[in-house]
């Protein structure tokens, strides 16, 4: 899907991403379920009524579950965390208008386990017409939305009006560092340092806020330049333009924290 855009508050919300495309992850893979028999393309645990020793013809849309992650021979990888979701490698085919044909192939991660000192609970925050950031915007009562981390593990939770739908979107995936020029095929590939992969989505309506399962977005994941931990900005090319493009810049604040000497809400907290 196309991202989506808030019209009345132009937020282009986290899970925005593109439409689902051919993904062939290299780990294992928890198998949604099969018809098929014999030697599965993605090494999946069947649960389905197929035995994994022929073509399994089943959608693979559960989580990665690799058992070990496949660190970058890299110096500026980092140690890994021992949270979150492991990572082994990923090949991955946009089927975007403009990236079509161009598959990317991520063989390791710079960050296992997630980047340090990001864990923790965020809030969507926006700003007015002149810059000024307001944490407790936008409304709770139009829309509410937090992401939270645990290692390079995340869920992106949000409510509110989708396009005059009320609607309601719970996501859950993880993220992985590619290593550097493995974006070569996208002008600044190295800008967008870190690999969203959406695992699982529950949505009502089906579609709401553009979020799908099996999406991945590439984007820059990084600690508020001012405030350190107290947030994070994210900024994603969903439509994996071969420009470089971007299609949104959001910013979280740290539930309980403080940035701009304002508190930051938990946007659900019942009053």
């Amino acid at each position: 899907m196309k991202p989506v855009i808030h019209a009345a508050l132009a937020l282009v919300v986290f899970g925005c991403n593109a439409t689902t495309n051919e993904i062939v992850l290299t780990g294992s893979k928890t198998d949604a379920g099969g018809t098929g028999s014999g030697a599965d393309a993605t090494v999946a645990d069947d649960k389905g009524t197929g035995s994994t020793t022929g073509a399994d013809t089943a959608v693979d849309t559960g989580p990665v579950t690799p058992k070990v992650d496949k660190v970058c021979d890299n110096p500026k990888a980092t140690k890994p965390t021992g949270k979150g979701v492991a990572f082994d490698g990923l090949t991955y085919t946009p089927d975007t208008e403009k990236s079509k044909g161009i598959t990317y192939d991520f063989k390791c991660t710079m960050c296992p386990g997630g980047k340090p000192n990001i864990d923790g609970k965020y809030k969507y925050f926006t700003s007015d017409d002149k810059g000024k950031p307001h944490l407790d915007q936008p409304d709770p009562a139009t829309v509410k939305e937090t992401l939270e981390f645990n290692g390079n593990a995340f869920v992106n939770i949000i409510e509110g009006d989708d396009h005059g739908t009320p609607s309601k979107v719970r996501a859950e995936g993880f993220y992985f560092c590619h290593e550097p020029g493995a974006m070569s095929q996208m002008k600044f590939g190295d800008y967008f340092d870190v690999i969203m992969v959406y695992t699982k989505v529950e949505a009502s309506p089906a579609g709401a806020f553009g979020i799908t399962q099996g999406a991945v977005d590439p984007c820059l994941l990084a600690m508020d330049a001012t405030h350190g931990p107290a947030g994070v900005f994210l900024e994603c090319n969903f439509l994996w333009e071969p420009n470089g493009g971007q299609q949104g810049q959001n910013e979280y604040c740290r539930i309980g924290g403080t940035m701009y000497n304002q508190q930051c809400p938990d946007p659900f907290a019942t009053k």
